[in-house]
C-alpha cells in the first residue's frame, strides 16, 4: 500500500491487518511499515544485495521500541552502504556472528583456564601417584601441604607459582626453627612441581590428570635451609639395649588428680612391637603394619607392596625374615590382642571405619616417656634399626648380610641383574646368631630401674 509520508500519528493510525505501508515517495528508497495480523509494526527496507544481487527486504527494528525517526535514519545508513557495495543485513550477521565466535571463545578460554589445576590439585595428584608406587612418604608430604602449603598458595594455579613463593615456604619453616623440615619441604615442592610437568605424559594420569601447564620448576633454583644435614648417629650400646629391654617391662608411678599415685605400665602390645624392632633389625612400619599371614614356620615374609624400596623392586620379590623360636614367643603373647583383625598390632578401632594398623607415632611416644623416666639418653624408633645395624656388626655378621638381612635395596649392577641366589642359609645362621647374642645379653636381668622422677 502507498500512501503519502509517514508520520508517528500515521503510524500509530495503522491497523491490525496485514499489509505493507510504503511512502510514495519512500525516503530513502523501499522504506516501509510492515503491519502483522496481531498488529505488529516493524519498519524494514527493500533492496537489491550489491552482493548476491538477490531482493531482500531487512527488518530494521519493532515500532514504538524503534521510533519514525530513528528507523528512517538507519534506512539511510543501509542505503550509503549498500552504495558501497555491502549489504547490511548479511554485514549485521556477520557482526553476530563475530560476536558470537568471540564470546565463544572467551568462554572457551575461561574454561580452559579454570580447568588448570591449583596447588592443591597438584599435592593431591602427586600424593595419589606416590601412594600408587607404594611411597610411605606419602604421609609426610600430605602433612607438610596441609601444615605448611595449602594456606600460603593452595588456591593458586601451579603454573602461577613463582620461585619467590616457594622461597618464603622454606624460609618460613626454617624461622621457626625446623631447618631440616625446610629442606623437606623444598624437596616435596621440587618433586611435586616435576611430577606436575610430565603428569600428562604419564600412561596412568593421561587425560585423568588436571592440566598444571607448567612450563619450568618453580622450586628448583630455591635454596636449602641448611646444606648439611647431620645424619643419624644414636644408636643404643649393649648396656642401654638391656636396659631398655627390661624397662619396657617395668612398672612405674603415676600421679593422677589430686596427687593419687598409682602403678601403671606399658601395654604388652607396644613392649613387644619395640621388641620386636630389637629382635629383628626390620623398619618401623613393616612390624607395626605386619599381619599374620606373613609369618610361617621359620619365615616372615614381607611382601613387596609393603617395603620401603618398593618401586625399585622391579622384580616384586618379597623380602624374607629369618624367624626363630624366640622370635615365636613374642609372637605367641601378641595373639590375643589381635581382636580378630589381620593385623599384629591393630589401632584402635574408629567408628565407620576399617580396621587398621598401628600408627608409627604411637610407640614414638611410648619411647619418649621410657628414657624421660630410665634416663636413658632418647632415641626414637628408627633409631632401633641403627642399633641392630651396629650391634650385629660388632658380633661378627658382615655388612652385606646386615643389608641383606634389613631388606635394603641392592643397587649394584651384579647384585640387580645377575646374582639370583637367595643367601638365605647365610641369613638364617645371621639371625641366630643375633639371636644368641640377644639372648647371652638378657641372661643376667638388672637391676631394675629406677626413675629419674614420677610420670605425670
Amino acid at each position: 500500500m502507498a500512501a503519502a509520508t509517514l508520520t508517528d500519528k500515521s503510524v500509530r493510525a495503522l491497523r491490525a491487518k496485514p499489509y505493507v505501508y510504503r511512502e510514495r515517495d519512500s525516503n530513502p528508497k523501499g522504506f516501509h511499515v510492515v503491519v502483522t495480523p496481531a498488529g505488529t509494526k516493524s519498519f524494514a527496507l527493500s533492496y537489491t544485495s550489491p552482493e548476491t544481487g538477490k531482493r531482500t527486504a531487512a527488518t530494521i527494528g519493532a515500532y514504538p521500541h524503534v521510533s519514525l525517526k530513528d528507523a528512517r535514519a538507519k534506512a539511510n545508513q543501509w542505503r550509503e552502504q549498500i552504495r558501497e557495495g555491502v549489504d547490511p543485513a548479511l554485514e549485521a550477521k556477520r557482526r553476530k556472528e563475530a560476536q558470537q565466535a568471540k564470546q565463544a571463545a572467551e568462554r572457551a578460554a575461561k574454561q580452559q583456564e579454570e580447568a588448570i589445576g591449583t596447588v592443591a590439585q597438584l599435592f593431591e595428584t602427586y600424593a595419589a601417584d606416590m601412594e600408587l608406587d607404594g611411597k610411605r612418604s606419602v604421609r609426610d608430604v600430605r602433612q607438610l601441604y596441609a601444615r605448611d602449603i595449602a594456606q600460603a598458595i593452595g588456591t593458586k594455579k601451579a603454573r602461577d607459582v613463582t620461585e619467590d613463593d616457594c622461597a618464603d615456604i622454606i624460609a618460613a619453616i626454617n624461622d621457626r626453627g625446623a631447618p631440616i623440615l625446610a629442606n623437606r619441604a623444598r624437596g616435596y615442592l621440587i618433586s611435586a612441581f616435576n611430577f606436575g610437568i610430565k603428569a600428562s605424559r604419564l600412561p596412568r594420569w593421561r587425560n585423568k590428570a588436571p592440566t598444571f601447564d607448567l612450563s619450568g620448576n618453580p622450586a628448583a633454583l630455591t635454596e636449602k635451609a641448611i646444606k648439611r644435614e647431620p645424619r643419624g648417629q644414636r644408636h643404643l650400646t649393649r648396656d642401654e639395649l638391656r636396659r631398655v629391654w627390661f624397662a619396657l617391662e617395668e612398672s612405674y608411678e603415676v600421679t593422677g588428680g589430686q596427687g593419687a599415685r598409682r602403678r601403671a605400665s606399658l601395654d604388652l602390645p607396644t613392649q613387644i612391637a619395640i621388641k620386636l624392632l630389637l629382635a629383628t633389625g626390620q623398619r618401623v612400619e613393616e612390624v607395626l603394619h605386619a599381619t599374620w599371614d606373613e609369618f610361617e614356620e621359620s619365615t616372615w615374609v614381607i611382601p613387596a607392596t609393603r617395603r620401603k624400596n618398593a618401586a625399585k623392586n622391579a622384580s616384586g620379590e618379597p623380602h624374607l625374615v629369618p624367624v626363630t623360636p624366640f622370635h615365636w614367643r613374642l609372637l605367641e603373647a601378641l595373639k590375643s590382642f589381635s581382636e580378630g583383625t589381620p593385623y599384629l598390632f591393630p589401632a584402635r578401632p574408629r567408628r565407620g571405619e576399617p580396621r587398621a594398623p598401628r600408627d608409627h607415632r604411637s610407640i614414638s611416644q611410648a619411647v619418649t616417656r621410657l628414657c624421660e623416666r630410665t634416663g636413658i639418653a632418647h632415641f626414637a624408633p628408627r633409631d632401633i634399626r641403627r642399633t641392630w645395624k651396629t650391634l650385629a656388626g660388632s658380633i661378627g655378621i658382615d655388612l652385606e648380610l646386615r643389608n641383606r638381612l634389613q631388606g635394603h635395596a641392592m643397587d649394584d649392577v651384579g647384585s640387580r641383574h645377575y646374582d639370583r641366589y637367595s643367601y638365605w642359609p647365610e641369613k638364617q645362621r645371621a639371625m641366630a646368631q643375633w639371636v644368641a647374642f640377644l639372648e647371652s645379653l638378657l641372661a643376667d636381668e638388672p637391676a631394675k630401674v629406677v626413675p629419674l622422677r614420677a610420670a605425670r
